[in-house]
């Protein structure tokens, strides 16, 4: 809450993708206050990055991965013990994204997890609303919807695709 404009705070951010679906889920009061995520539509489930999230036995991501799985396994209701291990195997760090906005910067640790075809999420929580698989080659008609994460992981992944569209047309 107090943090110094030089702060920048790193951010765990897990994207669940099943086949050519991402799920999505809708913010509620008991999870965010910021007015700019409250009752917005998410495509990633975060949490800070702190300094116990690194352990002795993740030290290549400084526990990154492993605080996201806790994240996801929090929010949506999975017992540590049968599926932790399985949502990291699956897990890897896409990217990272700065989020500058009103003077804070927030460091996205964007977390890829392809979840098996048995993983069908629940959540009892009340901060987790509307849970949601959203086809991605559908368009997404409302993208003020979205919280300005997951925006800025749309901006990144259009650019992604505009980037290797005209390396594609320079090929030919």
């Amino acid at each position: 809450i107090d943090r110094k404009p030089d702060e920048v705070i790193i951010w765990s951010f897990v994207v669940v993708l099943k086949e050519n679906s991402v799920l999505t889920y809708r913010h509620g009061r008991y999870r965010e206050e910021r007015d700019t995520f409250l009752k917005r539509r998410s495509i990633g489930f975060f949490t800070p990055v702190i300094e116990d999230d690194l352990t002795l036995f993740d030290q290549s991501d400084h526990g990154i991965v492993s605080a996201g799985i806790r994240a996801v396994s929090v929010d949506l209701d999975l017992p540590r013990e049968d599926v932790w291990q399985r949502i990291a195997e699956q897990s890897t760090i896409d990217c990272f994204l700065l989020s500058s906005r009103n003077g804070t910067h927030d460091l996205l640790a964007l977390i890829l997890f392809q979840c098996p075809d048995w993983f069908e999420p629940l959540t009892r929580r009340l901060a987790i609303n509307d849970l949601h698989w959203h086809d991605l080659s559908m368009p997404i008609n409302h993208i003020e919807d979205f919280d300005p994460w997951s925006r800025l992981v749309f901006d990144c992944a259009r650019l992604s695709v505009e980037r290797a569209s005209v390396r594609h047309e320079a090929a030919r």
